[in-house]
């Protein structure tokens, strides 16, 4: 390893940490203001549901080109170059005088989730930490936890006193001083590993398949079967949380105290994240997936049950939603990559898996991010759209337990693969 190998291997991880705190963090860190945009520029639900919109849109189009667009620039350029989307985005929603200006904002943020967020910090886990890359990708995903426990309660409180401008400038300035930092510290890959070798199946991306890995690799109709599942979890992961200090006030619960919540749910993912990780090495990813996408599904029975004046519902959905809606996303979807790419030593590699997972996940929140604000405006509640994402998690709970039964129980007792084929 060599005597700078470990600060070499931590600066690696601080600079995971800091793309996604920052470039994912944006679009955290803009939720529990959200009701005071809403009321101070004259926002219907559509229209808020509208920028969610445009941030998945942005998301899904950008995705599809992160990895020419990595291969083209690298993970040291490429990756310091996404900051300007986060600066752009937060410059829109400072300035913001009507909702076009939060428009803007939100495809910026798009851009920068696609282009900043797990995707090149993941990749830059799996080169540094081949061994436990769960738990270093969990550590970076929990960024964008860390960045809504620490802004969430000043952003709230410096809105209120002194203005969006203002409480935006902060963070501006912050995102300013990141992207130097992370300019200074990222490398591409260890140095002792030399340039990349031009391998098909994923190059330096993968670690082997390991204890936990499948046993074989996964067919075209089953990919595309956990495909959907991915589509399904979309619908929970990019818009349910999205929607939720709306709903909470529309309830009736205080807009000061929904906002405040979100310091919970950043809380929960610090935590959450992490543990994602742990548990994706110990056990495996899979049985990772569903029991963290069970505690999603139990979030949006909470949802439901908001009545505005029990404050059980709201704290279980933050604690719920903290800990388990964006651990799946930001960890359980590069670890699904690197074990679906492993078992395939031939197939596509790492960097396209994880784009055409990304990409589903994203496409699931583009297709409903408009009916939040459409039922609300139309029922006057978000409970029917919160029970029908419920739904859809149930399912997608039921097809990654039946490609766990094949891929990993079947495929390694001959005797149960027998029954299966």
């Amino acid at each position: 390893m060599g005597t700078e190998g470990p600060y070499r291997r931590a600066a690696a991880l601080l600079c995971g940490l800091i793309l996604v705190f920052f470039n994912v963090g944006q679009a955290a860190v803009i939720n529990p203001v959200m009701p005071f945009i809403r009321e101070e520029l004259g926002m219907s639900h559509s229209d808020i549901s509208l920028i969610v919109t445009l941030r998945q849109l942005a998301i899904v189009l950008a995705t599809l080109a992160v990895d020419r667009y990595y291969e083209r620039f690298g993970i040291r350029r490429g990756a310091a170059l996404a900051f300007l989307p986060t600066l752009a985005s937060g410059l829109c929603y400072g300035l913001a005088a009507s909702k076009w200006a939060c428009f803007a904002g939100s495809v910026f943020s798009g851009l920068a989730f696609a282009f900043g967020g797990m995707i090149p910090a993941s990749m830059l886990m799996c080169r540094w930490f081949p061994r436990c890359k769960g738990l270093c990708i969990g550590v970076c995903s929990a960024g964008s936890g860390l960045a809504v426990l620490l802004t969430a309660g000043p952003m709230t409180r410096w809105v209120a006193a002194r203005g969006l401008f203002y409480a935006e400038s902060q963070w501006l300035a912050a995102s300013a001083a990141a992207a130097i930092l992370f300019s200074i510290l990222v490398r591409d890959r260890p140095e002792e590993e030399g340039p990349p070798a031009p391998v098909r199946g994923g190059g330096a991306e993968r670690a082997g398949n390991g204890r936990h890995g499948m046993a074989r690799p996964m067919s075209r109709p089953d990919f595309m079967l956990l495909v959907v599942s991915f589509i399904l979890y979309g619908f929970a992961g990019y818009c349910s949380w999205d929607n939720f200090t709306v709903a909470a006030a529309a309830c009736g619960y205080d807009a000061a105290f929904i906002g405040s919540m979100t310091a919970y749910s950043g809380l929960m993912g610090i935590l959450g994240k992490p543990l994602y990780g742990s548990v994706a090495d110990a056990l495996g990813n899979a049985r990772a997936s569903m029991v963290y996408i069970a505690l999603v599904a139990a979030a949006h029975v909470g949802f439901v049950m908001m009545d505005g004046s029990n404050i059980l519902w709201p704290y279980m959905v933050t604690l719920l939603m903290g800990a388990g809606c964006y651990a799946v996303m930001t960890v359980g979807l590069p670890l699904w990559a690197a074990d679906v790419s492993n078992a395939d030593p031939g197939g596509e590699s790492y960097a396209a898996r994880l784009k055409v997972m990304q990409t589903a996940c994203s496409l699931g929140g583009l297709f409903i991010a408009p009916l939040p604000g459409i039922i609300a405006d139309i029922c006057g509640s978000y409970r029917p759209f919160f029970a029908s994402v419920c739904a859809g998690l149930v399912a997608g709970v039921v097809i990654i337990a039946l490609l766990y039964r094949k891929y990993w129980l079947c495929a390694a007792d001959p005797k149960r693969r027998a029954s299966v084929l």
